[in-house]
């Protein structure tokens, strides 16, 4: 198999880029949201402060080449680290660097020869028209590139989540899992954009768990995002300690049924939506009617943590090389994982690896759902 060079990788978001543009007449395109940032370059980071989705460096897109536009601050640090030459020729990229204490990004623009008028951008706080809500569909589907780093990040994270959640003991706050977990996963060459921790009642009632000093007692629920390379997966790992009560085991039960569906039902051509309704027709089969309405079920993700949270109305078509991340959930339990659609279906990119499942047959496939791991 032929691998897709990084070269080839920024040509084609160069194609996507420039069709947009010439699709929308636009004179420019102004990407500063992280997420975009990473989808363009290849990987690249523009980000400094993790507090926002807003990076500190800007690409300006014309019909002929690109701009970075960044103040006299970071563009030492951009030159050197993050512009590769395979990104620097492949866009014509030349850096545009001004003084952080006169930051004027039309006045800048229009010097470049870009009528700001006719500029669109991800952040409509910079002073120019927004982005319509279907520019994300340039990053909807994933080169081959993007999706061998895809499968590599999905299998890393899988691995040091359930290691170190193998290791975990009573006693432990939520705050101190969160803490350690969150090292493991710096350390390991991955951010963690999401760290979710619940223990025992607090897992039971918030559906996001948001660590607090609460010891664990029996029970510790462990959800992240993880990001590498712009790309971010997602999953959720729960551990008890000691016998496990029937109704939470029937709650995961019932969580990998649905979720089994879901990731069954996500294939090629078919609606976003259809996939949420055959999860609302399990959660009713597993005798749980209506519980999709206390917590969304996840959408469409890649270089978000979601693009957006999936309803049953949404019409917009599933893509061959378009990611995934599902998390159906019943007070208490959750069942989540990433996936990428292939042209014959969906493949797990976190499957559950060293940690117990359960094993569920739909739509003549079978999946392994991550169950319970008792300590």
């Amino acid at each position: 198999m032929n691998r897709e060079s990084k070269a080839e990788e920024l040509q084609e978001k160069k194609r996507r880029i420039e069709g947009y543009i010439q699709e929308e007449g636009l004179e420019g395109l102004l990407l500063a949201r992280d997420y975009n940032f990473a989808w363009a370059t290849a990987g690249r980071d523009n980000h400094v402060t993790r507090g926002s989705e807003e990076g500190a460096s800007f690409l300006l897109f014309d019909s002929e080449k690109a701009y970075l536009l960044t103040t006299n601050i970071e563009a030492p640090r951009l030159r050197e680290e993050e512009l590769s030459k395979e990104l620097r020729e492949a866009f014509s990229l030349e850096v545009i660097a001004y003084p952080w204490y006169e930051e004027e990004l039309e006045g800048t623009v229009a010097e470049l020869g870009v009528e700001p008028e006719g500029v669109r951008t991800d952040v409509p706080s910079l002073g120019f028209a927004p982005l319509g809500a279907d520019f994300f569909r340039l990053r909807k589907s994933l080169t081959p590139g993007e999706r061998e780093r895809y499968r590599s990040l999905g299998e890393k994270a899988t691995e040091v989540m359930e290691d170190f959640c193998r290791n975990l003991e009573p006693g432990l706050s939520e705050m101190e899992i969160a803490g350690s977990l969150g090292g493991k996963l710096m350390e390991s060459g991955m951010e963690p954009s999401v760290l979710l921790v619940g223990s025992d009642e607090r897992a039971r009632k918030f559906r996001h768990p948001v660590p607090q000093e609460k010891c664990v007692e029996d029970y510790v629920m462990v959800v992240i995002c993880a990001r590498r390379e712009g790309q971010v997966v997602s999953l959720t790992r729960c551990i008890h300690f000691g016998s496990v009560p029937k109704e939470l085991r029937d709650k995961f039960s019932a969580c990998a049924q649905v979720d089994a569906a879901m990731i069954a039902a996500t294939r090629p051509g078919r609606a976003v939506g259809s996939v949420v309704e055959r999860a609302q027709e399990v959660y009713a089969e597993q005798g749980f009617p209506g519980e999709w309405k206390h917590h969304h079920q996840g959408g469409p993700t890649g270089y978000k943590e979601r693009d957006y949270l999936a309803t049953a109305g949404s019409e917009d078509p599933i893509l061959e090389g378009q990611a995934f991340a599902w998390n159906p959930s019943i007070q208490g339990a959750k069942s989540e994982d990433t996936i990428l659609v292939e042209k014959e279906g969906a493949q797990l990119i976190t499957e559950p690896d060293d940690w117990p499942t359960i094993s569920v047959e739909t739509n003549g496939r079978s999946f392994q759902r991550p169950d319970l791991l008792k300590l």
